[in-house]
């Protein structure tokens, strides 16, 4: 069974509707505001590129970040290696926020770039971390309001299990939802090079506890 949830950024936006979950989300935010609240302020943008430009010089230059990014792509992400791929990453970091802020790479761009992401799950949390100072539980606390609808967008465009997952979820508690997501995320993430793991092998490990009536999706 083959997926590819890279490519379905539908619940972005899609062109031919021209809406999608965050175009919701972001016009329901818009009726919320005040009218002065609701003006694009492209300077603010600018400027802020403008700093982080500034910091990429402070940080070192062109070809001194582009070794980093070489020597973190080339370890492999085993425990001896662990403190030299977090110190690239560490070193990276503004470069790495500032290409993706002025080209808006895809998600397939920015994990070709940055492979360590996948099979290293803490450096999404150190991430985030440094992206928004002292808000780090924020990024799993954001996981039913936000990254949850997100999943369940790219599930309902996939076919076979993954799609099945997520029908009459509406019609389970919070804690199945949640369950259920997890599992979809399980399917939807794309293998990792240091290992083979089957997806049933990984759903396995996932949880100790499966609700009752889930028995007969998983089995």
């Amino acid at each position: 069974m083959s997926f590819s949830p890279l490519k379905s950024q539908e619940h972005f936006f899609d062109p031919a509707s021209h809406s999608g979950f965050l175009e919701m989300r972001l016009r329901n935010i818009r009726r919320k505001l005040e009218e002065g609240q609701r003006r694009y302020s492209r300077h603010k943008r600018c400027r802020d590129v403008e700093e982080m430009s500034s910091s990429v010089q402070d940080e070192g230059d062109g070809s001194e970040v582009r070794e980093f990014i070489k020597l973190m792509k080339r370890l492999r992400p085993s425990a001896e290696n662990m403190s030299s791929i977090k110190s690239a990453m560490q070193k990276t970091f503004t470069w790495r926020r500032s290409w993706i802020s002025k080209h808006s790479p895809t998600m397939e761009e920015i994990l070709q770039e940055y492979p360590r992401f996948l099979d290293i799950p803490t450096l999404l949390d150190t991430e985030f971390g440094k992206m928004h100072q002292g808000k780090g539980d924020l990024f799993l606390r954001r996981w039913e309001a936000s990254i949850m609808p997100k999943l369940k967008a790219v599930a309902a465009r996939e076919k076979g299990d993954v799609a099945s997952l997520v029908e009459g979820m509406e019609d389970q508690t919070d804690d199945e939802k949640c369950y259920i997501m997890l599992v979809v995320l399980t399917h939807l993430l794309p293998p990792i090079a240091a290992s083979r793991c089957s997806v049933k092998s990984a759903i396995t490990q996932l949880v100790d506890f499966v609700p009752v009536c889930l028995m007969g999706i998983l089995s």
